[in-house]
């Protein structure tokens, strides 16, 4: 078999065998999960669509089935989690983070992709993916919907989302924003739909930057529970962010 860039490497690999093979534990295979998880590599990193998958890979319904069982039972989800919760304790972070910071991106779509609208500000058709990361760039929830969905409603829409998983971030006090998602009415949704949680909205005039954070975030310490720092900007919606993961992982280890 041929080697393509997007193919894991022995390193990466090693990290995350033992969670494969734990998953597939039961089950009888012609072709190596390690080769299963190159091929759905080279289809996400490549966008391209599975009947182009090149010949020296299995079938592309083998893979196709693999990655769709994989997101029907969770897997994809568990496996970025724990990734994540493994890069915040190497930098010496606890596993839930105390900060959050969203923002959103208007991306160009086709007709065949299903519902997109315009977005005015940006002059984009097509959709929206809103998206919530800690200090260190990992992504805590993400949503995707229409283009002509303003940021402020889709904002509701991303922290209902995270909310579902509130039991994964207990630290999570307060969120940090561009002015896109300003106004008093924002700040007070916020604060009074997650209140049981101890959710506050701040937004800052200018484009989120780690100086931007650190300065805002000298207002919201109790006791140092509120040490975190932007590291990263806002990444891309995606589970191909578990590659990045497992990257910044191995720069940790073994560096």
């Amino acid at each position: 078999m041929n080697n393509y860039p997007s193919d894991l490497t022995d390193t990466h690999w090693q990290l995350i065998e033992k969670m494969f093979d734990a998953q597939e534990r039961s089950r009888k295979r012609k072709h190596s999960l390690r080769t299963v998880l190159n091929a759905i590599w080279y289809v996400v990193k490549g966008g391209i669509q599975w009947r182009m998958l090149p010949k020296d890979f299995p079938k592309w319904q083998t893979i196709y089935w693999y990655y769709q069982k994989w997101r029907k039972n969770g897997f994809w989800a568990l496996l970025h989690d724990t990734l994540s919760k493994l890069v915040r304790r190497k930098v010496g972070k606890q596993d839930s983070p105390s900060v959050g910071i969203f923002d959103s991106q208007s991306v160009k779509t086709t007709a065949t992709v299903g519902q997109r609208g315009y977005d005015a500000a940006k002059c984009v058709k097509g959709r929206k993916r809103h998206i919530v990361v800690d200090t260190l760039g990992l992504i805590l929830a993400v949503i995707v919907h229409r283009a002509d969905t303003d940021e402020r409603r889709g904002a509701k829409f991303l922290l209902r989302r995270l909310a579902h998983h509130a039991f994964q971030f207990r630290r999570l006090q307060v969120f940090f924003a561009d002015e896109g998602y300003s106004g008093d009415k924002m700040k007070e949704w916020v604060r009074r739909t997650f209140r049981h949680l101890g959710w506050t909205l701040q937004t800052v005039a200018a484009p989120l930057s780690r100086k931007s954070i650190q300065k805002n975030l000298k207002y919201y310490r109790n006791d140092g529970s509120l040490k975190e720092r932007l590291v990263g900007s806002i990444t891309t919606a995606g589970w191909i962010k578990i590659t990045s993961i497992i990257r910044k992982t191995q720069r940790r280890s073994f560096s």
